[in-house]
């Protein structure tokens, strides 16, 4: 049946019974038979026998092939942009590559910071380094940041700095003040939370990445500025706000009563075609129950683990829901027109709580 939130329809799944002779209730999951369009065009039939015995897992070939398009796409695009200095080719530039592969590559940076995809390591950090810059993101730090600071500290407070728990989060100010502080103080809190949780190594490593990516930055800025402001300055600025936008719609719904559950921080959303292109970026709630998991199981009813709707209804504390069919935009975007406080509403993994029923 179908329930509101703040405004927002959710579709709400019947607890699983627990007695015997009862049977568990899942929904139709669209998402098991969608075409998959994490990339744009395949390389090469050369190529793609080359980076089939390259990879790890051939379920990680769309990733693979997402990293081939940008390179021969987005790098000879922004050496054209800095031969041409021309601001209407910059723009250009900037905008097609943000439209078709911001969002792709910005959930396949994710999904290889997790896990290694390559059986040779030398190329793991391809992703990370070489090609994170083109969409605002300095190499070497996202791992840092996402996978050591965002899913150990799991949204507390006091340690993650992208933690949503201290906002109000259906306010638009109070999301300005979340993604300046990321953009403008990252550069300090990123290797001060390090050391704090002495990690001296990472700290290190963060600092430098820091001074080599400003340094190269400024040089750029005193050659070519044309070509530096729109390959490297408004990526910059328009990546960061599509990657904080990203994390605060995920951890938009937290259960007061329970927000280091994992099953009560975050949300699902099935259904969706943003699914398709985002390696099933939907399954937050599977994700942080198992960050290690590999992208196509967070969906699969006869993997390994059980999918996140199943262990969803496992969990029997509740009656759970799923968003269906909508983006976390679209979500966060209803929020804040509708005007209704999200931290009011107890939703647990995308599930709506005894109290919202």
């Amino acid at each position: 049946k179908d329930k509101e939130v703040a405004g927002i329809a959710f579709h709400v799944y019947p607890r699983v019974a627990t007695g015997p002779g009862e049977h568990r209730q899942y929904p139709e999951n669209t998402d098991l038979s969608a075409s998959r369009h994490e990339f744009l065009f395949r390389p090469p039939g050369f190529l793609d026998a080359w980076f089939t015995r390259a990879v790890k897992d051939e379920r990680d070939l769309p990733l693979v092939y997402l990293l081939f398009n940008i390179t021969v796409l987005t790098i000879p695009g922004a050496l054209l942009v800095f031969y041409l200095k021309s601001n209407w080719v910059g723009f250009a530039f900037w905008l097609a590559n943000f439209v078709l592969f911001q969002e792709r590559f910005s959930l396949g940076l994710h999904i290889s910071a997790h896990r290694g995809i390559f059986k040779n390591s030398f190329f793991n950090p391809y992703a990370s380094v070489v090609i994170a810059p083109f969409f605002g993101v300095p190499s070497g730090i996202y791992h840092l940041h996402h996978v050591v600071m965002h899913h150990v500290e799991n949204n507390m407070d006091k340690w993650d700095l992208s933690s949503t728990e201290p906002y109000q989060r259906d306010n638009l100010l109070h999301f300005l003040y979340y993604y300046l502080r990321f953009l403008l103080a990252i550069w300090f809190e990123l290797p001060y939370y390090a050391l704090q949780r002495n990690r001296t190594r990472d700290a290190g490593v963060a600092v430098a990445a820091m001074c080599v990516h400003w340094a190269a930055l400024l040089s750029l800025f005193s050659s070519n500025s044309c070509g530096a402001f729109w390959v490297f300055g408004v990526p910059a600025v328009a990546g960061s706000f599509a990657l904080m936008f990203g994390n605060w719609s995920q951890h938009i719904f937290i259960d007061p009563k329970k927000p280091r559950c994992n099953y009560h921080l975050t949300y699902n959303i099935i259904n969706a075609d943003f699914n398709q292109r985002t390696f099933n970026d939907g399954y937050h709630v599977e994700h942080h129950v198992h960050s290690k998991r590999h992208w196509t199981e967070v969906l699969h009813p006869r993997s390994p683990r059980p999918a996140t709707l199943a262990a969803a209804c496992a969990h029997g504390r509740a009656s759970r829901c799923a968003r269906r069919g909508r983006r976390r935009l679209s979500v966060r975007a209803l929020l804040r027109t509708r005007g209704h406080a999200a931290h009011r509403y107890r939703v647990r993994a995308a599930m709506v709580s005894r109290a919202a029923e």
